[in-house]
């Protein structure tokens, strides 16, 4: 069930507001889609006073799921290339995604080092 919705943004002044609203809704999960990193830091600074038991930063997956945002095709999908097709439609994007070939590279290493230890 939906306890409800709110358009609201991540701006200060808006935070009252929005976490009375959670807190009169009750929610047994928040769902914040605001974008990485607005949602994340959000979530961050007002989880204590929220009294939800799980909020999770969802950022365009709502988009996906509703249709306004399209998905990128099939075998890209598979191949785990949908960032890349992403940041086609999104060319913004690309300051965030900068970062993923060094994350591949650490969680490489990382599983790399686990196999080895044992």
């Amino acid at each position: 069930m939906v306890a409800g919705t709110f358009p609201g943004s991540p701006a200060a002044a808006e935070a009252d507001e929005i976490v009375e609203r959670v807190r009169g809704a009750r929610p047994d999960v928040l769902f914040v889609a605001w974008g990485a990193p607005a949602q994340d830091l959000w979530i961050s600074r007002h989880l204590d006073r929220l009294g939800v038991p799980v909020c999770v930063g969802v950022g365009g997956a709502f988009d996906f799921h509703a249709g306004l945002v399209r998905r990128a095709p099939a075998v890209m999908q598979r191949t785990g290339t949908e960032w890349l097709f992403r940041l086609g439609l999104q060319p913004r994007r690309w300051r965030r995604m900068a970062v993923l070939p060094a994350f591949a590279i650490l969680a490489a290493r990382e599983a790399w080092q686990i196999r080895r230890s044992r």
